[in-house]
């Protein structure tokens, strides 16, 4: 039927392609997100992440005391625990403007649940009392902070 009548069948068909071009791009955003949103606890290396009873979100939780951590890494299937504290911030910049950034605090001198992957260096530099790491995509949005 759609042969005889070649208006309908090219919009049918072009309607289609764009169908599945939108599913794809959709998902491929989708996906991009997941990756992007997990891309802290995928490389942390851990199994289970203990939060407050109280979170809601993650990145908004409350710190876990130092008693409550000692009692988690006492269970015996428990091989090792760390804090991990995740916070905004402000940056000021060289010119005086300050720019939001998100912080990630870990305990040194293991630094699990930091940067996994380096430019320029190494996680030892960050043992250092006033280091920082950088994601180097920020590096301009920051004035190339030395």
């Amino acid at each position: 039927m759609l042969v005889h009548d070649r208006s309908s069948t090219a919009g049918a068909l072009l309607g289609v392609v764009a169908i599945v071009f939108l599913v794809g791009q959709q998902l491929s955003i989708l996906f991009g997100l997941l990756n992007y949103m997990s891309v802290l606890v995928d490389h942390s290396g851990a199994d289970a992440w203990i939060l407050s009873a109280k979170v809601q979100n993650a990145d908004a939780g409350n710190y876990i005391s130092s008693r409550y951590l000692d009692r988690i890494v006492g269970l015996p299937e428990i091989e090792w625990a760390e804090p991990l504290l995740i916070g905004n911030g402000l940056f000021r910049k060289d010119d005086g403007s300050f720019e939001s950034v998100r912080i990630v605090g870990v305990r040194r001198p293991g630094l699990i649940g930091g940067p996994w992957e380096f430019a320029k260096s190494d996680n030892r530099a960050l043992l250092d009392q006033e280091a920082i790491a950088v994601d180097r995509l920020d590096l301009p949005k920051l004035g190339n902070p030395k």
